[in-house]
């Protein structure tokens, strides 16, 4: 459809399986995107959801360098906005690490005491 323009290509996205995008608005420079990126998957990376990842993606470019909206404006989100790292999911993680690693050690030392 004429005219549908970016909303084309995340609905193209999302049919494809897509669960969210981060998308330009208008073309950007390398440079700047090549700051904003890494920026955003640190975030990503601490467990900040992708709307604020993004968000002090955008901030911390504005801070250091230049607050031209141009630059940094283009970037949008859609879809899904949750965190790729939820917390519920490590918490339940490391505590059934550890008490895997507590009867492995009880059964390791009942069996060497057979032993002794």
């Amino acid at each position: 459809i004429q005219g549908s323009g970016i909303l084309g290509f995340s609905r193209a996205f999302s049919f494809a399986g897509a669960k969210s995008l981060i998308l330009n608005l208008w073309p950007v420079r390398d440079q700047a995107s090549a700051e904003l990126t890494p920026q955003f998957y640190d975030y990503l990376n601490h467990g900040y959801d992708k709307a604020e990842s993004i968000r002090e993606a955008k901030l911390n470019y504005i801070n250091q360098r230049d607050s031209d909206p141009f630059l940094w404006g283009s970037f949008v989100l859609y879809g899904n906005t949750a965190p790729l790292i939820e917390e519920e999911q490590n918490y339940f993680m490391i505590v059934s690490f550890t008490i895997l690693s507590i009867l492995g050690i009880l059964l390791f030392l009942s069996y060497f005491r057979r032993f002794f």
